[in-house]
């Protein structure tokens, strides 16, 4: 990740919202390390060549912590969500260990 404008640490990517942040950052010669479980999104939404990507639980702090390698980052993004809104109503119980809680 060297010769990069910043670098920037994105933490769910594989959905519509983190795809085009990643998309945009990479076109203003951002340095990326991604991270993302992929329950619900897909490699095939990022570009996955041109990033430096985890296939990382976030809840697994030990691997998430590991994943920037104790790279200085510039920004870090915050993406990661689990958007299944009908499923977290009718099995909330399997929600309250999520991220998002």
């Amino acid at each position: 990740m060297n010769n990069f404008k910043r670098k920037i640490l994105i933490i769910g990517v594989a959905g519509f919202i983190g795809s085009v942040l990643v998309k945009e950052m990479l076109q203003d010669n951002a340095g990326i390390i991604v991270i993302d479980k992929l329950s619900l999104g897909s490699t095939d939404y990022t570009e996955t060549t041109k990033v430096d990507f985890h296939q990382i639980d976030i809840n697994n702090f030990k691997q998430a912590l590991e994943a920037p390698q104790s790279k200085k980052m510039d920004e870090v993004w915050h993406l990661a969500v689990n958007s299944d809104i009908l499923a977290s109503v009718e099995v909330g119980y399997l929600y309250v260990n999520s991220i998002n809680f």
